[in-house]
């Protein structure tokens, strides 16, 4: 019996032990945990600031980046609390794609990353941001200048803050607003406030130097109250001179040139040729040429090209430009715009579309897909999953696209372009290999 009342201690006492060292962790420490790195590129010129978020991160960590061919010690480790470090990643770090790796004083590895972070050539990139049925296209020079043109809708703009909070920039050298529907402009109050939404707070997103419109009375009070709040910063490009189009320098050999503006375009020549607008606000739209060594991006908001009755802008355009590498979609391809003689002028390699998901317009319309997938070896990357469903629309969209294979895409997502002077590489949300081509 006695025999019996040990045994029964011994499991009573064990069982008290294993519940207290469950609750305290004293059997065994779990281990630190890597959940993401902000940002996740940097340029290699420039030093870049990190943060490095997880859990349970120890209090003097080492982190390393590493790939197969470097590995590289960051610096200036700032440790905030188990959640959150701070570091930095060194200048000149070798350009490639990179694992993190967390290790103690010891050197022992407690935690992996994998991909973490991408070191840049110095390069121009290019992000076209997936935010719904608008458009927002953020420029980052290789001297790290920016410029965000348009700003999408105001129920879509988190998205533009979540992109540029996690790429932490706070400061636009430049913005353009190409015109002033609110699925490109309605977004910039909010905006210009930051993620809490008030005015004068840490957060906000402030532009520097210049805010670039066509001038006159905006119908989108949001935008109105946003560029209100930067008087001196206000430019207007409403085509009356040469003024109004001029080469935007952000740095590092990258030029933006204003090529139309409300109505009026600038020839080869210099010469200024018009067309009559009336009351249709897309045909006023600003467009931009992007510039970088032979790399050409061209991008013009909702310009119009003689669709359902609109005034004709692109004809008269396309005598004036070259062929572009890439080209994001005049009016998220409605049939408004993207006219034959327009798209066989530029002829991009690649073509950019966005606009939301089964939206009530129909974007991107049969037809000018079909003007698209005309172009020999064209790519058609679409941000959302565009026209999902048939009752409406017809085909979806992903459906129109298949014939050209892997070179069409819907939901892309956010899309990255890196662009060197000869050459450049796109890369898609979720999709883990990047796309290269040669510039023309």
């Amino acid at each position: 019996m006695d025999t019996r009342r040990r045994i029964f201690a011994w499991i009573i006492a064990l069982s008290f032990v294993g519940l207290v060292c469950g609750l305290s962790s004293c059997m065994e420490t779990r281990p630190p945990v890597l959940d993401t790195l902000r940002p996740n590129q940097g340029l290699q010129r420039s030093a870049t600031k990190i943060t490095v978020l997880g859990a349970r991160l120890p209090s003097r960590p080492v982190f390393v980046l590493a790939n197969l061919e470097h590995t590289v010690t960051l610096t200036n480790t700032v440790w905030k609390n188990e959640k959150e470090v701070e570091a930095v990643v060194p200048a000149n770090t070798p350009t490639g794609r990179y694992d993190l790796i967390l290790k103690n004083e010891a050197g022992e590895q407690l935690g992996l990353l994998g991909g973490a972070f991408e070191v840049l050539p110095d390069a121009l990139t290019v992000y076209a941001i997936e935010a719904g049925q608008g458009d927002a296209t953020l420029i980052i020079s290789p001297t790290g200048q920016t410029m965000l043109i348009d700003a999408s809708r105001e129920e879509e703009v988190s998205k533009v803050i979540e992109l540029l909070q996690f790429l932490r920039i706070q400061k636009l050298d430049h913005v353009i607003a190409t015109h002033y529907d609110a699925d490109h402009v309605g977004g910039f109050e909010k905006l210009f406030k930051g993620r809490d939404g008030i005015v004068d707070t840490a957060d906000d997103v402030v532009p520097l130097k210049k805010i670039w419109d066509y001038g006159g009375w905006s119908k989108n009070p949001g935008y109105a109250a946003a560029r209100n709040r930067f008087p001196k910063l206000h430019q207007v490009l409403d085509g009356k001179d040469k003024n109004s189009f001029p080469t935007i320098s952000l740095g590092g050999d990258v030029e933006v040139e204003v090529r139309v503006a409300n109505g009026v375009i600038k020839k080869k020549d210099g010469s200024l040729t018009s067309i009559s607008c009336g009351n249709e606000a897309n045909c006023k739209s600003i467009g931009v040429m992007v510039k970088y060594g032979k790399f050409r991006f061209w991008t013009a908001g909702d310009l119009t090209g003689g669709g359902n009755g609109t005034p004709d802008v692109e004809t008269k355009l396309s005598a004036e430009l070259p062929k572009v590498d890439v080209y994001r979609a005049h009016h998220h391809g409605s049939k408004t715009s993207s006219n034959s003689l327009f798209m066989r002028a530029i002829e991009p390699q690649v073509v950019l579309i966005s606009s939301g998901t089964d939206n009530t317009y129909c974007h991107p319309h049969a037809e000018v897909l079909q003007r698209y997938l005309s172009i020999s070896q064209v790519w058609i990357l679409v941000t959302s999953a565009g026209i999902a469903q048939k009752e409406k629309c017809g085909d979806p969209t992903k459906t129109r696209i298949s014939r050209i294979g892997n070179r069409g895409v819907v939901s892309a997502g956010n899309i990255r372009i890196v662009a060197e002077k000869e050459k450049f590489i796109l890369s898609l949300d979720g999709h883990p290999e990047p796309y290269r081509f040669d510039v023309r």
